[in-house]
């Protein structure tokens, strides 16, 4: 018996009725492929724009090459949309730059292991560096300063600073003032990925504010003592007048000497007096245009008049141009700045040395000097440098502590400014800022 022989009635009924249905799927398959084919010529004119086809698989080929045209077109839209995308992706990262590069304030970026990713040129000028490539913060900003300790905390714990206020000390010695915005950004699973600082000058602000509340300090100070001053004076010079009368009268050696003491007590306390009612009260300008080096070059040949002055050497370095200004008042403030850095090194033997150096710079829309008198004494004290304009304070067991308020009085009066630039165990050194002279 053959092998059919072993498929019972039931199993072999049920072999040729799959097989009948196989063969009957596969026609309406083939029925329904041909009557797609169908609709598709009947739905595109392919007698005027497409070769006439002559059989079943010819039509097929044509109606692929057509979806192939139209996947080619496709193509060509979806390029365009992307270079356009591009573009605006391109003009945006323009704008961007550019709006960072131009900002005011300072701009940096710092990745996760610290290292400056970018850096905007305000940022540059503000803290006084040129070079960034491959460098980590605590290299530029000082491992110890207070910036570089915000930014560490900032990356290693995220945390967020808004507007705070900081003291930086740049590379050349400049103690500026610092408005800082620090905050972190994080990486997709939310560690922290690096962080961004927002810096801003308010040296000069604090400077402004300083000086504006010094002078209503001034004001109120004139007004409740202007007039007590003036009976002082009045006393002292009667006073004055009686002692030089015992001195040139008949008096013993001994007589003599005292007389000849009080004369010289008056004489300084009528020096204090006179200086403080021109802390006191407003200072009439005749202004002219005046070279400040001149003024300078007088002050110091007056001060080495003194014995203990006249080893001190003057250097000038710089430029010096013409400003406006009241030459007598001028040479007041310069006289009184040059006898501090005169005492300021002395009694060295070799008297020491005092450098002024001019340069002339331009903010909003004007022209000014900026005057730098250097000594080379012991400094001024970090406790005392925000008081060293205040009226009567000084560290001198002689000073009256009015000279610098004087000068104080009279830069501002001339539309100016008078700072501490820096003080250390090397020496000490003040700005003073003047308009220069108008040109006709």
């Amino acid at each position: 018996m053959g092998p059919a022989s072993h498929l019972s009635k039931p199993r072999l009924s049920l072999l040729i009725g799959s097989s009948i249905m196989l063969v009957g799927l596969l026609g309406l398959g083939f029925y329904l492929l041909h009557k797609t084919f169908q609709e598709q010529r009947a739905d595109l004119d392919l007698s005027s724009k497409s070769p006439r086809v002559e059989n079943e698989a010819t039509f097929a080929m044509a109606t692929m090459q057509g979806v192939i045209a139209r996947m080619k077109e496709q193509e060509r839209e979806l390029t365009g949309l992307r270079r356009a995308a591009e573009q605006r992706e391109r003009e945006s990262t323009r704008i961007s730059e550019n709006i960072i590069r131009e900002m005011p304030s300072g701009l940096m970026v710092f990745n996760r292991q610290g290292f400056i990713t970018a850096a905007n040129p305000a940022v540059r000028t503000l803290l006084g560096v040129d070079t960034w490539s491959r460098r980590r913060y605590p290299e530029i900003l000082g491992a110890d300063s207070s910036l570089a300790t915000q930014i560490r905390e900032c990356l290693e714990t995220g945390k967020t600073t808004t507007r705070e206020t900081i003291e930086y000390t740049t590379p050349r010695g400049d103690v500026r003032l610092l408005g800082m915005s620090l905050s972190s950004f994080h990486g997709p699973g939310g560690e922290v990925d690096g962080a961004v600082c927002l810096l801003s000058d308010l040296t000069e602000t604090r400077q402004l504010q300083e000086q504006i509340r010094l002078k209503e300090h001034l004001a109120a100070l004139g007004a409740m003592s202007a007039g007590i001053a003036h009976e002082f004076k009045n006393s002292l010079a009667t006073i004055s007048g009686y002692a030089q009368m015992l001195r040139d009268g008949k008096l013993s050696y001994s007589d003599h000497e005292f007389a000849e003491r009080i004369v010289m007590e008056i004489r300084s306390l009528t020096r204090v007096v006179t200086d403080f009612l021109a802390v006191s009260k407003p200072l009439q300008l005749t202004a002219s245009q005046v070279s400040p080096k001149e003024i300078l070059l007088h002050s110091m040949e007056d001060l080495q008049r003194v014995a203990d002055f006249q080893q001190v050497v003057l250097k000038f370095e710089g430029e010096f141009a013409p400003v406006e200004g009241d030459e007598v008042l001028l040479r007041q403030a310069f006289s009184n700045i040059l006898r501090n850095a005169c005492e300021a090194q002395c009694p060295q033997n070799d008297g020491g040395s005092i450098v002024i150096r001019g340069e002339t710079f331009r903010r909003g829309g004007e022209d000014f000097l900026r005057i730098l008198v250097s000594d080379a004494g012991k400094g001024i004290l970090p406790t005392d440098r925000d008081k060293i304009f205040v009226p009567f304070f000084t560290t001198k067991p002689s000073g009256s502590g009015l000279g610098l308020a004087l000068v104080q009085k009279i830069i501002l009066s001339h539309g100016g400014l008078v700072t501490l630039e820096s003080s250390s165990s090397q020496g000490t050194t003040f700005a003073m800022v003047l308009p220069l002279a108008h040109k006709f």
